[in-house]
C-alpha cells in the first residue's frame, strides 16, 4: 500500500493530509490496529471479533507525529457468532494495519 517514498499511493505528496476521494475499498486488520493481546483463555463464541480481517471504506491519510501514515477508516466490528449486524466506527489506524481490496474495483 505505501511506495517507497513514504507516500500512501503513487503520485501524493508528502504532505500531511490527504483526503481520499472517492473512498477506496481496504482491508482492515483488527488484530494488528488493536494490537490484539495473546492470553491462554477459552474462546468466547458471543464476544467481540477483535481478531479478524474487515472490510472498511479508506476516506483519508494524516501523518503521525512518528512520521508514519494513519488512515482514516470506518468499517463495522461484529460479534464473532453473528453474520450480520455490529457497529460501525470511524477511526484513525496506523496504515501497517491496512491494505487494499482487490476483490472490488478501484472507485473513480
Amino acid at each position: 500500500m505505501f511506495e517507497r517514498d513514504g507516500s500512501p499511493v503513487p503520485g501524493w505528496s508528502r504532505d500531511t493530509y490527504r483526503a481520499v476521494r472517492p473512498s477506496q475499498p481496504v482491508w482492515v486488520s483488527l488484530g494488528a490496529a488493536l494490537n490484539q493481546p495473546t492470553s491462554g483463555r477459552p474462546p468466547v463464541p458471543e464476544g467481540l471479533d477483535l481478531a479478524s480481517e474487515v472490510p472498511g471504506e479508506l476516506v483519508a491519510w494524516e501523518r503521525t507525529t512518528t512520521g508514519e501514515w494513519a488512515g482514516l477508516v470506518t468499517f463495522v466490528v461484529r460479534r464473532a457468532h453473528a453474520r450480520a449486524g455490529g457497529t460501525r466506527h470511524t477511526m484513525w489506524l496506523y496504515g501497517r494495519a491496512l491494505r487494499r481490496r482487490e476483490d472490488v474495483g478501484r472507485r473513480r
